[in-house]
């Protein structure tokens, strides 16, 4: 299928570009269609080679068209936004280990905290517009937080979640078209945010202990940008310790220049110390962002970043040009949470239930000789062969667990198994249908 029935017009790279862009826009040109080729268009509109060539590749960083060589220039299909972190189907009676959600028992009940913002409202309305955009406590509250893991803290911001903070981050360094380091397996979220900026994911791969060295030292030749999950990471329950905090800081010595992320999402239900970068840092572009999400309840969607002087004040201006601010009910209802008597113990238990579940199930699944390790947070990562024969495998058995699609880019096959609600009872059960599952699979490959 090739062009047709549309003239793409242009003088300049950005011209030319922005016609075909216009053209897929309004469905001029479908999903597939072929381009010219830079030397045909060329010809065509009486420019040079090298400004089509320059065209094609603008396009090609925004995510718009595809290939190269033989196979010619195609536009792109039209990749549907957080696909990712879409559910998948829980069938009647399966237990639900794929979610990726806390347990609601270990959350707070948000009445009282309601209760309470809802009388420190002095008139019963909403604020107005040209009022603080953050609550003066909630952020000194963030930032003794910072302070005590030895984070700088004189540039906090609210936001509305990690994800928040890190998409905000990177827009305020990056371009679209830029190239992003982040961990292979990672969490779908950054997946998505990378696609939502037209940035361009490049793969490090992880083991139990975050990302390798080796592996980001070959990364780092061509980034603008890196993103790493410090502890409770997502899918696999990677950590980072301090050896390998070491490394990392060795490596990334010499890009001084690199915009590093850290997403320490789980800060207050962590079961593993923290090792950030952020802790001991002098680079010039740097951010750490802390949510509430699992510790509190993912609604209330609202999270606090750091960062140098400079990106935090652009991160505070974009905000201020879109939503303004995070609403004052989330902050008040946030901040009479952290500060209630019970919260701190509340917090405490569900980091030891957290720990212990995950690791009755790692204990089980070694008992199985299936040796996996996951040092915090509230998944397992399972390789399989193939996810989809396992995971269906499994769900026969009455488990329902993540495909690993969603998390990999160059990575080997593997099931997320989210193990907050998983009862240390069930633990051993699991484990021996997740033993028979891979079992059967090895004995059907060596057929």
């Amino acid at each position: 299928m090739s062009v047709q029935n549309y003239q793409i017009e242009g003088r300049g790279a950005k011209q030319i570009a922005t016609s075909i862009e216009t053209a897929i826009t309004a469905r001029s040109l479908a999903p597939g269609a072929r381009l010219p080729t830079v030397r045909q268009l060329a010809a065509d509109l009486g420019v040079s080679t090298a400004t089509v060539g320059e065209a094609y590749r603008r396009l090609r960083e925004r995510g718009l068209v595809t290939g190269a060589g033989r196979g010619g220039t195609r536009i792109r299909g039209d990749r549907p936004r957080s696909w990712r972190r879409s559910a998948p189907a829980v069938a009647t009676g399966a237990r639900n280990l794929a979610s990726g959600n806390p347990d609601p028992t270990l959350l707070p009940d948000l009445r009282p905290a309601l209760a309470a913002t809802a009388k420190r409202l002095t008139s019963g309305r909403a604020r107005l517009y040209g009022q603080a955009e953050s609550n003066p406590e909630l952020l000194a509250h963030f930032a003794e937080q910072f302070i005590a893991d030895g984070i700088p803290s004189e540039h906090v911001v609210i936001v509305g979640g990690a994800l928040d903070g890190i998409a905000r981050t990177l827009a305020a360094q990056l371009r679209p078209g830029d190239r992003v380091a982040v961990e292979d397996p990672c969490y779908c979220g950054i997946l998505d945010v990378l696609d939502a900026g037209d940035l361009q994911p490049v793969a490090v791969p992880i083991d139990e202990r975050g990302a390798r060295p080796d592996e980001l030292e070959r990364a780092l030749r061509d980034v603008q940008a890196l993103i790493l999950t410090p502890r409770l990471h997502s899918p696999t329950g990677a950590s980072t310790d301090q050896a390998r905090h070491n490394d990392l800081r060795d490596v990334l010595a010499s890009r001084p220049d690199l915009l590093v992320v850290e997403d320490d999402h789980g800060a207050l239900i962590a079961d593993a110390p923290l090792h950030a970068l952020a802790q001991h840092t002098d680079r010039p572009h740097w951010a750490i962002v802390r949510s509430t999400s699992k510790a509190l309840g993912p609604d209330l969607r609202l999270g606090a970043l750091t960062a140098d002087a400079h990106t935090a004040r652009r991160i505070l201006h974009a905000q201020q040009a879109a939503t303004g601010w995070v609403s004052h009910l989330l902050q008040e209802t946030t901040l009479a949470i952290l500060e209630a008597p019970s919260t701190a113990h509340l917090l405490a238990h569900a980091r030891g239930a957290y720990n212990q579940r995950r690791t009755a199930l790692l204990d089980a699944l070694a008992a199985h000789g299936i040796p996996l390790r996951s040092a915090s947070g509230l998944n397992i990562w399972l390789p399989v062969d193939d996810e989809t024969t396992a995971a269906q495998t499994l769900l026969a058995h009455g488990w329902v667990l993540r495909s690993g699609t969603a998390f990999r880019l160059a990575s080997a096959p593997g099931l997320r198994i989210t193990t907050a609600e998983l009862l240390p009872e069930e633990a051993p059960i699991l484990a021996r249908d997740i033993a028979d599952t891979l079992s059967a699979t090895n004995a059907s490959r060596a057929a």
